[in-house]
């Protein structure tokens, strides 16, 4: 089956790699994976090579211009199906070719109204599947698709001296950076000794380095930019930490689990329905400080359950969330949605 996956945003995040990833799943059960992208979007550097690329330059939804310009990429690469990602890619596609091939829209967030206009919806959790039906969109045309991951064996590796905890993400108020740099501060004073890393970047990239400072942390943390080399990132860390006040999903908290790295999470949407509490991580209230801190300071100190968490985490990776086990999913529902 030949598939349009189509993303317009020219950022790097979470959206943009499950976009990526659709691609190397469509790729592994035979399809013919179409990306369009906007010029120089940060994932034009990182499609697989045997997906086929086509650029889409445009200033919005309601680009009309844009929506007649994908009409003729749509009706020259002759696409069986459309997947779209974010609502921008949506409303484009819908008026460029609505009626004419099958539309799917990805549930990536809680940002949902347009999506009753699409054929089908995939929603990256239960959550949103029930946000989707409220809708009005029929259970038929709902499905639940998670994010994937590669799922590579991690090298063993000891223990840092001191342990280095780690979080990663959009500086963004959501992210609830400013809660991981107040539990860190409370780790600090109670003369717990560890490192902290902190990479990405964002609007709120001043206001947290700010933050830091006021806190004393400049000894303790590591502003580390936006990272590209995750792996690396991963292998640097102890205890990755996901502070999110809001977090549909949580592509990040994969990555940990898929490296082996035990982790200490808020309760937010998509966390809870990934991680099992006490099995393959921490899970502690949302905006709680001292919540965090003790957890972080409950794997500090014990070895053996940081070790319980990451083998426990990693095996749910390979059981529920590598391309393989994810694409299948995706390749049924595209037969199901192209035949009904």
């Amino acid at each position: 089956m030949r598939v349009a996956n189509i993303m317009l945003s020219k950022k790097g995040g979470g959206i943009e790699q499950s976009m990526v990833d659709y691609c190397l799943a469509l790729s592994l059960f035979g399809h013919q994976a179409i990306a369009i992208t906007p010029p120089r979007a940060w994932v034009n550097n990182i499609l697989p090579d045997d997906t086929e690329k086509y650029h889409l330059k445009n200033w919005g939804a309601w680009d009309i211009f844009a929506a007649l310009k994908l009409r003729k990429i749509l009706l020259r690469t002759k696409p069986d199906i459309i997947i779209t990602h974010t609502n921008r890619a949506l409303t484009l596609t819908l008026k460029a070719i609505k009626g004419k091939i099958p539309i799917i829209a990805v549930a990536h967030n809680y940002k949902i109204k347009q999506f009753i206009k699409a054929d089908a919806v995939f929603t990256i959790t239960q959550d949103l599947a029930g946000k989707v039906a409220d809708l009005g969109v029929k259970s038929q045309k709902i499905f639940h698709i998670p994010n994937m991951i590669k799922a590579s064996e991690p090298t063993h590796k000891e223990p840092h001296n001191p342990l280095v905890i780690g979080a990663l993400g959009r500086f963004v108020h959501k992210k609830g950076f400013a809660i991981y740099l107040q539990a860190l501060k409370i780790l600090k004073e109670q003369g717990i000794e560890f490192k902290a890393l902190l990479g990405g970047a964002g609007e709120e990239s001043e206001n947290l380095q700010q933050l830091a400072q006021q806190l004393g942390l400049q000894e303790n943390l590591e502003f580390i930019g936006w990272v590209e080399e995750r792996a690396e990132f991963y292998n640097r860390l102890d205890i990755f930490c996901l502070p999110s006040l809001h977090e549909p999903f949580g592509i990040v908290l994969l990555e940990a689990f898929a490296h082996k790295v035990a982790v200490v999470s808020t309760n937010s949407e998509g966390p809870i329905e990934i991680a099992t509490p006490n099995e393959d991580a921490l899970l502690v209230e949302k905006n709680d400080a001292v919540a965090l801190a003790n957890a972080l300071k409950k794997l500090l100190a014990d070895e053996i359950l940081r070790e319980y968490l990451r083998d426990n985490a990693y095996k749910k990776i390979c059981a529920n969330y590598t391309h393989q086990i994810v694409g299948a999913k995706i390749s049924a529902a595209l037969t199901e949605i192209r035949n009904t």
